[in-house]
């Protein structure tokens, strides 16, 4: 199949598993009603699957800019819903590294959904020299540098990785 585009832009139509399709709210656009996800819902989204959301960078980025106006329960409620481990990970992780505060217990009710043997990797396929590595918070391989992953994130949301 080739693939589509709007106006130059290539879309591209992805599965969704029935346990994540959901999280639609119906908005005004242009007079007409159009069935978009949630602000929370699409960030949930693109932890889940970075390599359609412009890369761990850009990811790093969204959730900076989510952490200024989302409630940070309700998204992890939408995340554990999910039932992916690696979007948990992800998400922990993140939060932490832009300075996004959990409340003590959401943070435990996520790192106990976590099973302490799991391992997923947020970056390259490899790791590099300089790539921050393993964070046992979240039993996450980062395979990225702190550098990169907060190219465009405010310095004032920065903290450091719990």
């Amino acid at each position: 199949m080739s693939p589509r585009t709007i106006e130059g832009n290539e879309i591209r139509f992805v599965k969704v598993v029935e346990r994540k399709f959901f999280g639609f709210k119906s908005y005004d656009l242009y007079g007409r009603p159009v069935m978009l996800s949630t602000p929370q819902k699409t960030l949930v989204d693109c932890l889940d699957r970075p390599d359609l959301a412009g890369g761990v960078v850009e990811v790093a980025r969204i959730v900076s800019g989510a952490a200024v106006d989302a409630d940070i329960k309700d998204v992890a409620d939408i995340a554990l819903s999910m039932k992916s481990t690696a979007l948990l990970q992800r998400l922990g992780f993140l939060a932490d590294l832009v300075g996004w505060t959990f409340p003590a217990a959401v943070r435990a009710r996520l790192r106990n959904t976590i099973v302490p043997s799991t391992r997923a990797v947020f970056g390259r396929e490899k790791r590099q020299v300089g790539d921050i590595g393993y964070v046992a918070a979240w039993g996450l391989l980062v395979h990225a540098r702190e550098s990169e992953l907060l190219t465009d994130v405010p310095r004032i949301k920065r903290s450091g990785v719990a």
